[in-house]
């Protein structure tokens, strides 16, 4: 863990509109006001959108996790006894100790109309131009949600976000997990 200070210097409004891509608007933006690094939170409507869920590239120790969840049921805080009791039982699937990535992302296209319920996300430099990093989770007609890394959303309506400038911070490729990380 490292961790750095930093200071927020300008608010700016993004209005995106119809027809218009999320990431490639806010790349815009932050050309136009000059924006090296910052936080990006925004709702809004979108037509289609495309996520990458669930991928990881660290190796994961099975007896350090604090939740185990399979389907509906989910482990909680507990005894490495239990889990291994749950396990007997059929209760979780069995997974080999440890896991290494990298993993192949995956990837999947939404169509709408979907809302986005809340986008965060941040903007650093990457290979010396600003990189827009933003996660979200967006409400389906079925009312149900998903959520990921947003590749590209498409808005329908309109797009409310805001861009936080801050002091700057960069990314770089990291060696380890295979993939660019904020170097702090």
């Amino acid at each position: 863990m490292k961790s750095k200070e930093f200071s927020v210097k300008r608010n700016i409004l993004v209005r995106i509109d119809k027809g218009d891509e999320i990431i490639t608007s806010l790349e815009h933006a932050c050309l136009e006001h000059k924006i090296r690094s910052g936080i990006v939170w925004g709702i809004g409507a979108i037509s289609s959108c495309t996520l990458i869920t669930g991928v990881s590239t660290e190796k994961v120790n099975l007896h350090g996790l604090k939740h185990v969840a399979s389907d509906n049921i989910v482990l909680g805080e507990g005894s490495l006894s239990s889990k291994r009791g749950a396990l007997s039982l059929g209760l979780i699937p069995k997974l080999p100790r440890t896991c290494e990535g990298p993993v192949k992302p995956i990837q999947k296209d939404y169509f709408g109309p979907i809302e986005i319920s809340c986008a965060i996300g941040n903007i650093s430099l990457k290979q010396r131009n600003p990189f827009v990093h933003l996660h979200g989770a967006f409400s389906l007609s079925d009312g149900s949600t998903i959520g990921g890394h947003l590749v590209k959303g498409i808005i329908s309506l309109t797009g409310e976000f805001f861009i936080f400038e801050t002091s700057e911070f960069k990314r770089e490729f990291n060696k380890k997990i295979k993939m660019f990380t904020i170097k702090v």
